[in-house]
């Protein structure tokens, strides 16, 4: 993990012999019919590594918005990964955010290197580190125990978003 660390320059979770980076959108300010969606809603970009039977892989979303999508399209592919897909998570969202989903296999340093190409591709387009500032908070009045018991699991609270 700590190849994958470095070539990276960012932290992550291991969990199950996955490593998984995510990078909070905080720099987008999304709103769905007047309601401002926050990081934890959904609005995060993601990539895991993986082992698989032959060599390792990732996989991951990258929130794009129209202007970061053809860039952003490009780096992908000029790092030798594949876009396995671009789709919208919310409906009447301003500004238009996307999630480009990608792909690839190979040698996990390289992998590593051409996920961080991407991501400092979308810093450099928006000018600032995605995950800057820190994520706003929404108020949460649910009864999250009452939650808990219908459903038969605990979740879990992420800036005043349950889930």
């Amino acid at each position: 993990m700590e190849t994958l660390k470095s070539a990276l320059g960012m932290e992550g979770q291991e969990k199950d012999g996955q490593f998984k980076v995510t990078i909070p959108q905080n720099d987008l300010d999304v709103v769905v019919d007047g309601f401002k969606i926050i990081p934890p809603m959904g609005l995060g970009s993601w990539v895991a590594f993986g082992p698989t039977r032959g060599e390792p892989m990732i996989m991951g979303d990258v929130v794009v918005t129209e202007k970061d999508l053809k860039p952003v399209q490009q780096e992908v592919i000029r790092q030798g990964l594949t876009v396995t897909g671009i789709h919208n998570h919310f409906v009447r969202n301003e500004p238009n955010v996307m999630y480009m989903h990608i792909g690839g296999r190979g040698n996990e340093e390289k992998l590593a290197k051409s996920v961080k190409a991407i991501f400092d591709m979308v810093a450099e387009i928006r000018g600032a580190n995605p995950s800057k500032p820190e994520s706003p908070k929404v108020e949460n009045t649910l009864d999250t125990a009452m939650i808990d018991s219908i459903l038969g699991y605990k979740g879990t609270m992420n800036n005043g978003v349950y889930k």
